[in-house]
Formats: structure tokens, C-alpha cells, sequence
């Protein structure tokens, strides 16, 4: 039996990442709907079969976005390192917004990304930003990077609460390119740490 090639791989992570994993895993401020009583083998069977009523409940798109590999690798880091993404990118574009949050040789490495980037000069219409809560910022560059096909469903790993104060902040009218390589350079740091 030949192996299945990555691009193939990836493709069908994402697939069940979008139709199934993102609302399995919901943080639990987002279990209101009456499915999520159910036992995790009769959720399982659900998710194959109802896809649609669970998009409806969920307020979810059906249709299925193009594979994103930058936000499946996202979803692959464990929790600590994905904490520590959104802090590394809330750090880059707005210096000491998470400080307290971060060791001194990640503030560093903070600070050489953002001479390099220069993020004050393309995050010019983030009103309202930074807040005094780093995990805010970085969860707005997040859902930035994400766009409005993919957050719908990559905010259910959020606590409602928290996700609904940064959903309050404006967004920009246009989406800065350089948010990509940012993102890119969080992820890659954030994947380098050791796990706690």
C-alpha cells in the first residue's frame, strides 16, 4: 500500500479540522447548543453524518474553505505554544503590550522581528489597539491573519467572553501583507519552545 502524499495529508487534516475538530474542541463557553450533551461516541457519529444542522446550530459556513497550512500548523502546536504566538505577535506590532508575559530573550527576539518588519508603519489603522491585555492583541492579529472564511471557526478555541472583546475592536479595511511573514516567524519561534 503506497503512502498518502503530504499535500494529500495535510488537505484531509484540514478538512477534519474545519467539518469536525473546531467545534469538538470549542472551549466550553461555546457549548451552549443541545448536541454537545451527548456522549463523544454519538458526537462522533454526528459529525459524519450531520454536518450541516451543526453549521446551523454553530452559526458555521458549510462550505469548506481552500487547506491553510500556516493556521494547521497553528492548530497543531499545543495550547503553551500557541498562548505564546499570540503573545510573540501582540509584542512584535505593539512593544511591551505583553511584557510581564514574556521572557527577556523573547523580548529580544521581539524587538529584532519589529526593526525588521516595521509593523507601525502597516498596522496604521488598528484603532483602539494595543489594549492593556496582550492576549487580545494577539488574538486580533489572529483572527487578521485568519479572514473572515476561517475565524468563524478558529474563535470557537477561545473563551466567548474573550473573543467578543477583541470582535468589538475595529478591523482594518484592507489586509497587510505583512502579516503573513509575521505570522510565519511566530509560529516558527513559538514551535521552537520546549514544552512546559
Amino acid at each position: 500500500m503506497s503512502e498518502m502524499p503530504p499535500a494529500d495529508e495535510a488537505a484531509l487534516r484540514w478538512l477534519r479540522w474545519w467539518c469536525i475538530d473546531c467545534w469538538l474542541s470549542a472551549d466550553a463557553s461555546w457549548r451552549q447548543a443541545e448536541f454537545y450533551q451527548l456522549d463523544d461516541s454519538r458526537l462522533a457519529a454526528l459529525a459524519r453524518t450531520h454536518h450541516p444542522v451543526i453549521c446551523q446550530q454553530l452559526q458555521l459556513s458549510p462550505v469548506v474553505s481552500a487547506p491553510d497550512n500556516e493556521l494547521l500548523a497553528w492548530r497543531d502546536l499545543p495550547e503553551s505554544q500557541r498562548q505564546l504566538a499570540l503573545r510573540l505577535a501582540a509584542e512584535v506590532c505593539w512593544r511591551d503590550c505583553t511584557e510581564a508575559l514574556l521572557l527577556p530573550e523573547q523580548q529580544r527576539w521581539c524587538r529584532r522581528i519589529a526593526q525588521a518588519m516595521r509593523p507601525g508603519l502597516w498596522l496604521t489603522e488598528a484603532e483602539g489597539l494595543p489594549v492593556n491585555d496582550g492576549d487580545i492583541n494577539g488574538l486580533w492579529l489572529l483572527r487578521l491573519r485568519a479572514g473572515p472564511g476561517c475565524w468563524p471557526r478558529m474563535r470557537l478555541a477561545f473563551p466567548a467572553e474573550q473573543v467578543r472583546r477583541m470582535e468589538s475592536l475595529p478591523q482594518p479595511d484592507a489586509f497587510p501583507p505583512r502579516l503573513l511573514p509575521l505570522w510565519q516567524a511566530v509560529l516558527w519561534y513559538a514551535s521552537q519552545e520546549p514544552l512546559c
